[in-house]
């Protein structure tokens, strides 16, 4: 099946290239990848568009105000004619066989919408770390956090993307979380078991620091999921794995102890658990490592 690349960019002149040179470089080469710039003010227009005039497949689209990445994302997917589409943030990047091994198991399971991997972190301080999603994700499994992985992960099926109502524009964070919570509806979400994407945290800011969207996210992907749950204890553990959640957040992203500390407390009136209580610990420990 035709693949389409669907990359949004906004002000990252120097990543650009090394992403759209990973999805050149594929395997199972792409049939189009589509740059869409997301109003920048440096000079990545002028590199999409030098990137688009050497290579046939490279198509630039250019939105002259920044709307979010959701927009650009559905922008390229609009213009895309693949039935599978792939997503690539501009800083990440696609080790080889990326595609291949999604499009084969998509292949495999044609009741899956969407096929993911894992995925490495790539720090300027620290060693790399792994994470491998589960073979096979269900809806359940996405209430207390994104087990999948962000957007370069995923390659789905264009009329699943469609049926499922695409990125959720207006949404300033957790738009991959909250999307595939809805592709997780259409069937389960399977993954190949290697880790084929880098996410590289290279002084660019890649993890939002506006506490407020950060917020807003998750509250709107936990909202999302808490009204479809009807058993109150499960909800109370689903709301547990979601208080540990955004203690992690508030550990990693703005070294905040006593919203780390109310979260956790949270958590083990909700669940008081041996694994709640381990969990808890683990959130508290980030605030002891920097990347």
């Amino acid at each position: 099946m035709k693949i389409s690349v669907v990359i949004p960019v906004r002000n990252r002149p120097h990543s650009l290239p090394r992403a759209v040179e990973s999805a050149l470089g594929q395997t199972n080469s792409p049939d189009e990848i589509i740059i869409v710039d997301d109003g920048s003010t440096d000079s990545t227009p002028e590199v999409g568009q030098q990137l688009a005039r050497d290579e046939r497949k490279v198509m630039f689209l250019r939105l002259e105000n920044n709307g979010g990445a959701p927009i650009a994302r559905n922008t390229g997917a609009a213009a895309a004619s693949g039935e599978l589409l792939a997503f690539l943030d501009s800083d990440d990047v696609w080790k080889p066989t990326k595609l291949e091994k999604q499009s084969f198991l998509l292949s495999r399971f044609p009741d899956s919408p969407a096929v993911y991997c894992g995925f490495e972190y790539h720090y300027l301080k620290r060693a790399v770390r792994v994470a491998i999603p589960k073979p096979c994700v269900t809806r359940t499994d996405l209430y207390g956090r994104n087990v999948l992985g962000g957007t370069s992960c995923v390659l789905v099926r264009r009329s699943a993307f469609k049926d499922a109502g695409r990125f959720l524009e207006g949404l300033p964070s957790c738009q991959d979380w909250e999307l595939w919570l809805r592709l997780a509806k259409l069937g389960p979400l399977r993954s190949v078991q290697e880790p084929l994407v880098e996410y590289h945290f290279d002084g660019e800011g890649r993890i939002s620091k506006n506490r407020a969207n950060v917020e807003k996210g998750h509250e709107t992907v936990f909202g999302a999921v808490n009204a479809a749950i009807t058993d109150p204890r499960e909800l109370k553990i689903v709301q547990a794995k979601q208080a540990i959640r955004m203690a992690e957040v508030y550990a990693k992203q703005f070294l905040d102890s006593r919203a780390v500390l109310r979260q956790v407390r949270h958590a083990l009136r909700l669940n008081p658990t041996a694994e709640t209580m381990y969990t808890g610990v683990k959130a508290i420990s980030n605030l002891l490592i920097r990347n």
